[in-house]
């Protein structure tokens, strides 16, 4: 269930960076290519969060997940009704009866489990088959190295390299094998350039050579790496390959940003595009294993269309007034999409009067399902305000079984009205002490408690541990 609470909380976290990101459209390709990266990555780091989140005030992903009635009716209806039915008519049998028939809902449950795993792992595997296909082609690839059309290209790479300021040993080659220039390697990266470089005029090999470097300087091979990673392991969620698709968009943009503010004209770099787009018969880069867009008639179309625009936004990219707005925008924008991710793991524990608590928790409890005399579950339980017990082995009995006293040692109560506690009991007849875990459901009608002895306390709600002892009761 821990997915399925992932799911709900990015999938509000994707619609907020979407209204974002389409209600300013202002912002430059550099920081709208940074939301979409948080919104792909929100995938894995909204779990971490969660997991770290453990103070008194959140909760853990478990507790979340059992505690939503969202998620609830979504186990409910697509994950094995008859077995959670099954479940609840077996917990308030004997203690025995859940023992034997949870080996028979245990394996359901398994063979559905790895039903399920084994499709996720078939979809994984045939969507990272094309990334594999390329990485492979790619330790196969050997270019030309020492023709002089090599050498030019090599001592425009370290001249632009210097006035880019960028630190690392690039690598130039020409491949037969490629028809559109593009870029790979973390450490070592190489700029692979196609045979029909060497009829390019010398204004092409200057813009390509910029825009390859732009993307070594920015990291995108390696973001774009890891975000195709999680697109292929959530490959069932469709918005996550939108997310991708915009991602690379904004990437290819944020270079052509960086190309025109070094100095090449907008019409000149928009004809570059278009030159490089006929040549390669709009086919994509089958090296990078990626569904890029290079050869897509729509996002060629808007991207010349933004190349061409860039002389009216070139104060708002280059700085100034604008520029300072727009920032504080997306940086108000990110914060609200962090408070959102922290807002969605919380607890929203209400704080509940002992008076109140009490006041539901005192009564006569019964269970007549329960078999009574020699049973580990008593039928009748009388709870009283100063925390004292009594249980009754027969709902009929004047005389109780066993006493004892329960020390309420935290309670609240969730956004649903459920009314929780944590207990440590103890029976004065067999002088036994442990802990309990309880639930009071919001009508006040029904009482769940997970009982242990000794051990340590309680922390999370698991009735299907066999460390702990499950029993329900209904108010009298």
């Amino acid at each position: 269930m821990v997915f399925l609470v992932t799911l709900i909380k990015w999938s509000l976290l994707f619609s907020l960076g979407l209204i974002l990101l389409n209600g300013f459209k202002k912002l430059t390709p550099g920081n709208r290519h940074i939301l979409w990266l948080l919104l792909i990555f929100g995938l894995v780091l909204i779990p971490i969060l969660s997991g770290f989140m453990q103070y008194p005030w959140f909760e853990t992903s478990k507790s979340v997940s059992q505690r939503s009635e969202v998620v609830r009716r979504f186990n409910d209806i697509f994950f094995l009704q008859p077995l959670n039915q099954e479940a609840h008519s077996v917990k308030v049998m004997t203690r025995a009866a859940p023992r034997q028939s949870s080996l028979s809902m245990t394996a359901a449950g398994q063979n559905w489990t790895l039903f399920i795993l084994l499709c996720w792992v078939a979809g994984v595997v045939v969507t990272s088959f094309r990334t594999i296909i390329g990485r492979i082609r790619l330790s196969s690839l050997h270019g030309d190295t020492h023709s002089p059309v090599m050498n030019e290209c090599r001592t425009q790479k370290d001249i632009l390299s210097k006035e880019m300021d960028l630190k690392k040993e690039v690598h130039v080659t020409i491949s037969s094998k490629c028809t559109i220039p593009f870029t790979y390697g973390i450490l070592k990266p190489v700029v692979v350039l196609p045979c029909e470089s060497a009829a390019w005029p010398g204004g092409r090999v200057r813009a390509v050579l910029l825009h390859e470097l732009a993307h070594i300087q920015r990291y995108d091979y390696l973001t774009q790496s890891l975000a195709r990673i999680i697109c292929s392991l959530f490959w069932f969620i469709p918005f996550v390959w939108i997310a991708y698709s915009r991602l690379y968009q904004e990437q290819e943009r944020a270079c052509d940003v960086v190309v025109m503010e070094r100095g090449i004209g907008p019409a000149e770099y928009a004809s570059h595009i278009l030159g490089l787009a006929c040549v390669s018969s709009m086919r994509t880069v089958s090296f990078q294993g990626s569904f890029l867009s290079r050869g897509r008639k729509k996002f060629l179309e808007r991207r010349i269309l933004h190349t061409l625009s860039f002389k009216k936004a070139a104060n708002a990219l280059k700085g100034g007034k604008k520029m300072k707005n727009q920032n504080f925008l997306l940086l108000c924008g990110i914060l609200l999409v962090a408070l959102t991710i922290i807002g969605s793991c919380a607890t929203r524990r209400k704080a509940i009067s002992e008076e109140e608590f009490f006041e539901t928790y005192s009564g006569t409890w019964i269970n007549t399902e329960y078999s009574g005399e020699g049973s580990f579950n008593t039928q009748k339980v009388v709870l009283h305000p100063d925390g004292t017990r009594m249980e009754y082995a027969l709902v009929t009995l004047d005389t109780w079984s066993w006493y004892g006293k329960d020390t309420i040692t935290d309670m609240w109560k969730d956004p649903s009205g459920v009314i929780w506690y944590k207990a440590s009991w103890e029976n004065y007849g067999y002088n036994a002490k442990g802990y309990m875990m309880g639930k009071i459901s919001d009508s006040g009608d029904t009482l769940e408690v997970l009982t242990c002895l000794w051990g340590e306390p309680i922390e999370e709600w698991d009735p299907d541990n066999i460390n702990y002892h499950y029993t329900i009761y209904y108010r009298q």
